[in-house]
């Protein structure tokens, strides 16, 4: 079976990328209720697998492969659960599971369970930002640009609300949790 699990029992599935934080930077901000998201796993007390839903992006997979009550409820779960949900929400989350862990094997388990939907592989790339190579940005910027930290003033003077409702408003909280926690630039 698959529960939603509380948000104030996120830190339960760190359990399951223990040795690999660095995986991935939306499931942390989830976990650490920084980010728009749902956790959902097989076991309230004792996760061996969860669904992290970036509520309006993606939906991530993590823990063990071979949790056959999970695998064999995972199809109704997303028909009945996350598909309604997801349309109540935000209008409806193009169903993509992200692999962090185990690739093969949840590949594996996710074609079999999912063969009749006609599952299809697409991959992601994750950058790593090299300040270094950013040192003298500002020559390289056309004339009359900047790059300026986005702050409280660059978000009250976006008369479009641009960066809130294309940018915040899909993955943060709230404007206020951003300024705390995130960083962002504007040019």
């Amino acid at each position: 079976m698959i529960c939603e699990l509380s948000k104030n029992e996120y830190h339960k599935i760190r359990s399951l990328i223990k040795g690999q934080e660095d995986i991935n930077v939306t499931i942390n901000s989830i976990i650490d209720k920084n980010n728009r998201g749902i956790i959902y796993v097989d076991n309230l007390d004792k996760p061996r697998v969860a669904i992290i839903w970036a509520i309006g992006c993606m939906y991530y997979i993590i823990g063990d492969t071979d949790n056959e009550d999970f695998n064999s409820s995972l199809d109704t779960f997303i028909t009945n659960v996350l598909g309604p949900d997801s349309l109540a929400i935000c209008s409806g989350t193009h169903f993509g599971i992200t692999i962090c862990q185990d690739e093969n094997k949840w590949t594996r388990n996710l074609n079999a369970i999912f063969n009749y939907r006609n599952p299809y592989k697409e991959y992601r790339y994750y950058y790593v930002f090299d300040k270094n190579k950013y040192k003298n940005y500002e020559n390289d910027l056309p004339e009359g640009y900047i790059i300026k930290r986005i702050d409280k003033d660059i978000i009250n003077n976006d008369l479009e609300n641009l960066i809130v409702n294309d940018i915040l408003g899909d993955f943060w909280i709230s404007v206020d949790n951003f300024l705390d926690k995130g960083i962002g630039f504007a040019f």
